[in-house]
């Protein structure tokens, strides 16, 4: 295993974890959108992005309305109503490094290092790097890798790789979704709408034109619209189609 004695390259690392966790986790800031019911606690705060890491921190808070001065945290599945002067935001998916492997490691393939307490403590740290593809774990350190994945055996070593990117599958020229607006984005491309669309757990697909990625929500319809392209999301299978 590589083991480098960077400090700086360490907290570089440690930091991109913690920014991964609090600015990535709650996807699209939905203005005049209150979720209805379910409702867990509330906090006060300045902004809707405020209750972002105050949810994020309560393990059963699943989305947030913020109004008044006050985070309304929320629990369990999330339906939304229209509120004006109300914003909601719904937590993303905590990110999968799938089942921990003891007794195994990542031949070479060595990217960097972090120190950890276990083994799901490298989960985040990888994830926060785009180059991450997997982890080892051991002496309190997680050895991060790159690239395709060898397993070897190795006594008192914990391995785990990350879960597969989430695809939008093929981008349909000439198709748009009808209704079902959720929010807007500049993009470049159709290509770039998916991870933006994958960043919030309400988005089931998109459409793209005029430097625009429009998010949809909830069941996809297609239609006909010259010069939009459409993806769907995590391949949906929400999705109808005419």
């Amino acid at each position: 295993m590589l083991r480098t004695n960077s400090l700086a390259l360490v907290i570089a690392i440690s930091t991109l974890a913690v920014q991964y966790v609090s600015a990535a986790s709650c996807g699209v800031i939905e203005n005049n959108t209150d979720f209805q019911g379910n409702d867990l606690a509330n906090a006060p705060a300045s902004s809707a992005e405020d209750c972002c890491p105050i949810c994020n921190a309560n393990p059963s808070c699943t989305g947030f309305a913020f109004g008044w001065g006050t985070c309304f945290l929320k629990y369990g599945p999330l339906v939304r109503i229209s509120k004006v002067g109300v914003s909601a935001g719904a937590m993303a998916p905590t990110p999968s490094c799938g089942v921990i492997e003891n007794n195994t490691d990542f031949q070479g393939n060595d990217l960097a290092n972090a120190p950890a307490s276990s083994a799901e403590d490298c989960c985040p740290i990888c994830n926060a790097n785009p180059s991450c593809t997997g982890f080892a774990f051991g002496w309190g350190t997680c050895f991060l890798k790159y690239g395709p994945l060898v397993r070897i055996s190795k006594v008192g070593v914990s391995a785990g790789a990350m879960a597969p990117t989430p695809s939008c599958g093929v981008i349909e020229n000439n198709t748009d979704f009808q209704g079902n607006d959720l929010a807007n984005a500049p993009a470049s491309s159709a290509e770039d709408c998916c991870p933006i669309c994958n960043a919030n757990p309400s988005c089931t697909g998109f459409a793209f034109g005029w430097g625009t990625c429009f998010l949809k929500y909830g069941p996809l319809v297609r239609i006909s619209k010259v010069g939009v392209s459409a993806g769907v999301a995590q391949a949906s299978t929400s999705q109808k189609q005419l």
